[in-house]
């Protein structure tokens, strides 16, 4: 190659490759957080069940719906004694875990259901907590939703 054969590089060219780059990066990165949001909200469905007759009295999250990446919080009431809708829960959970053969154990996220006696019955806190590195929102629980 001679003197006069040199390649020209402009900087309109440099910028419009550097964008291509940022706006591939961010279209990934989207795609990961969207299909991650997505697994999560998967598995949560096998783990989270509404006690029968029970009354959701709150629900919040962290990020973009309930049970997907971040905090998520459901409060329930039933009449019902706690030793029964203890029992009522790990049976649902031997029953998802001889269904499907998964366990809690090994998902993305961390479960946790709480059943504690309650004047009227019993209070029933269910949490779960989802790759909570993604979970980018400045607001805590229930600041993504109601």
């Amino acid at each position: 190659m001679d003197a006069g054969e040199r390649y020209q590089y402009s900087y309109r060219g440099c910028f419009v490759s550097m964008l291509l780059i940022i706006v591939a990066v961010f279209v990934i990165m989207t795609l990961i957080m969207l299909r991650t949001d997505y697994v999560c909200t998967r598995q949560a469905g096998l783990w989270t069940h509404v006690y029968p007759g029970a009354t959701v009295v709150e629900e919040s999250y962290s990020y973009l719906q309930m049970w997907g990446i971040g905090d998520s919080v459901r409060v329930l009431t039933s009449d019902e004694a706690a030793t029964r809708v203890r029992m009522w829960y790990v049976d649902q959970d031997t029953e998802v875990s001889k269904a499907t053969g998964k366990s809690r154990i090994g998902t993305l996220g961390t479960f946790a259901t709480r059943i504690s006696d309650n004047p009227d019955g019993s209070l029933i806190v269910q949490s779960f907590e989802c790759v909570p590195e993604f979970d980018f929102s400045p607001y805590g629980i229930g600041g993504g939703g109601q």
